[in-house]
């Protein structure tokens, strides 16, 4: 936290001016920063799931509304990969749905933002949301990155899996 608030200070010119390569190299480390809390939190909540004492907060919302919100948060990160995210909305509009607004926001981001970190500069994300019937929302997340080899789709729900071409990628 304080090192945020110490980035946010100096990014905001709260302590004299900064050239444009200064504010830029302070913005990167801020964003970093809040990759690191982002992550932080995440596995927090990996504990908390596997001592079960995950909680939920269950209301009715529209899951479009929560998915718009999701690519509001991660436009800066695709603009600065060229990255293209494009959202497809139902003819239709979809009813509200008993969700926990904050955890399926979390699932959607960390799907989204997946996508942009495997995906290459010029590329694009597609989420797609749609019904089955009338019990079932279906949120799909696509995008043309460096995908997940066969040989290593067993894995893919293993704790700190990670495919052999995206570290190299990294």
């Amino acid at each position: 936290s304080a090192i945020k608030w110490t980035m946010r200070m100096l990014i905001d010119g709260d302590v004299g001016e900064l050239n444009g390569e200064q504010k830029k190299v302070l913005e990167n480390g801020y964003q970093a920063n809040e990759n690191i809390i982002r992550l932080t939190k995440d596995l927090l909540d990996v504990v908390k799931i596997e001592e079960g004492k995950f909680d939920y907060n269950f209301e009715y919302a529209d899951p479009g509304e929560i998915i718009k919100k999701t690519i509001e948060e991660q436009k800066i990160i695709a603009g600065k990969k060229n990255i293209q995210i494009n959202f497809k909305e139902p003819e239709n509009p979809l009813p509200k749905i008993k969700i926990d607004v904050q955890r399926i926001g979390l699932v959607i981001g960390n799907l989204l933002t997946n996508a942009l970190n495997y995906t290459l500069s010029g590329g694009v994300v597609d989420i797609i949301i749609g019904c089955c019937d009338a019990n079932y929302v279906e949120i799909k997340v696509r995008d043309n990155g460096i995908g997940i080899p066969k040989s290593q789709m067993p894995r893919l729900f293993t704790k700190f899996s990670r495919g052999k071409n995206a570290m190299k990628l990294q």
